[in-house]
C-alpha cells in the first residue's frame, strides 16, 4: 500500500526486531517465488503488519529459516519460511500495487513510471487477480467507488468519511479472506467483529495519513484532498467525539507555531488520526492474540503516532 503502518523501532527488543525483518523478507521471498523477481519491489510494511496479523490466529507457527537476501548476498539472515500467510500476503501485495498504479494512471500522477511498472509486472498483475479474482474485483470496484467520491465532490461536501469506509471495508474483506486460509476456526470466533473493526478503522486511518502526507503537493496543484471534505467528528468514537471541539481550538491555537505551514484542516485530519489509533487499540486489547503481541501493539500504540508526526511535520520517513 503506502508504507504508513509500521512498528516504532527504537521501542522493540531488538528479537522481536529481529522477527519482523524475517517476516518482511519472507514476503519478499514469496513475492519472488510467485510472481517473479519485479514482484520483489511492492514488499512493504504496511503488507508486513497485514502478515503478522494473520500469524497472531494462525493455526500453525511460523516458522524461519537462514537465507540470503539478494541485497546482501553474503551475510545469512533469518527468513519466514513460505506459508498459507505469506501466500495470501503476496496475492494482495500484487493486488493492491496494480489497484495504486490504475489510480496513478486516473489521476495523472507519476504517469511514466506508473506505465513502466504497469507493463513489466503486467504477468504477475494477471497471476494475482487468477489467485484472488474475487478480492481483485472488490479492490477495484472500492478504489473506483473512491474516486468517484473525489471526483464528483464539491466545497462543503462529507465525501472522504465515505471514501475512508469503503477503503476500510475492502481491508477487513482482505483480512477475511486471508483468515479463511491461514486460521478458518477464527471465521465463527464471536470476536470476530471487533478484528473486522479494527481493519477497518486502519483503512480509513491509511486514507487519511495519505491525504495529509499529499496535503501541500494537492493543495499547489489544485487537486482534490481529502481533508478538505472530512467530518471529523463522524470518525470519532463517543468518548473523543465530546472533546473535539475543545481539542481542535487548542490546536489550532498553538499549530502556527508548531506546524507553520498546516492549515486548520490538517489540523483536524491529525485529531481524527489520534482518535482512531485510541479506538483501534481499544479493540486490538481483548483479542486472544496468540503470538506477535508486542510488535502489534508497538505498531498501533506507538508506531501509527510516530508516524502522524513525522507527516504532520513534513519529515520524511526512514527505511526501518
Amino acid at each position: 500500500m503506502f508504507g504508513y503502518v509500521r512498528p516504532d523501532k527504537p521501542e522493540l527488543r531488538m528479537r522481536s526486531f529481529s522477527h519482523y525483518r524475517s517476516v518482511y523478507c519472507g514476503l519478499c521471498m514469496e513475492l519472488k517465488r510467485g510472481y517473479g523477481q519485479f514482484s520483489r519491489l511492492v514488499t512493504g510494511y504496511d503488507m508486513t503488519f497485514f502478515a503478522l496479523l494473520l500469524e497472531a490466529f494462525a493455526e500453525e507457527d511460523p516458522i524461519s529459516e537462514p537465507g540470503v537476501c539478494i541485497l546482501n548476498p553474503i551475510r545469512k539472515k533469518a527468513i519466514g519460511r513460505s506459508s498459507a500467510v505469506l501466500e495470501e500476503t503476496a496475492v494482495l501485495s500484487v493486488l493492491f500495487a496494480a489497484a495504486k498504479l490504475d489510480d496513478n494512471l486516473r489521476d495523472r500522477e507519476d504517469l511514466w513510471r506508473s506505465r513502466f511498472a504497469l507493463v513489466f509486472g503486467r504477468r504477475a498483475i494477471r497471476r494475482a487477480r487468477r489467485r484472488a479474482p474475487q478480492l481483485d474485483s472488490a479492490l477495484r470496484e472500492a478504489l473506483g467507488g473512491m474516486a468517484l467520491l473525489e471526483g464528483q465532490a464539491k466545497p462543503g461536501d462529507q465525501t472522504a468519511n465515505q471514501a475512508a469506509a469503503r477503503f476500510g471495508a475492502v481491508l477487513a474483506l482482505c483480512l477475511r479472506h486471508g483468515l479463511g486460509s491461514a486460521a478458518p476456526a477464527v471465521l465463527d470466533a464471536p470476536w470476530l467483529g471487533g478484528l473486522e473493526r479494527f481493519m477497518e478503522l486502519l483503512g480509513a486511518w491509511v486514507y487519511l495519513i495519505d491525504a495529509l502526507d499529499d496535503r501541500a503537493d494537492d493543495l499547489a496543484a489544485g487537486r482534490y484532498n481529502a481533508l478538505d471534505h472530512l467530518e471529523s467528528e463522524g470518525l470519532h468514537a463517543p468518548p473523543e467525539r465530546g472533546r473535539f471541539p475543545a481539542l481542535f481550538q487548542e490546536y489550532c491555537g498553538f499549530g502556527a507555531e508548531r506546524w507553520p505551514r498546516r492549515d486548520a484542516a490538517a489540523v483536524a485530519g491529525y485529531l481524527t488520526l489520534a482518535a482512531l489509533e485510541t479506538e483501534m487499540d481499544r479493540l486490538l486489547a481483548p483479542l486472544p492474540i496468540r503470538r506477535h503481541g508486542e510488535l502489534l501493539a508497538n505498531t498501533v500504540q506507538l508506531g501509527l503516532a510516530s508516524v502522524r508526526e513525522r507527516v504532520m511535520a513534513g519529515q520524511p520517513l526512514e527505511r526501518l
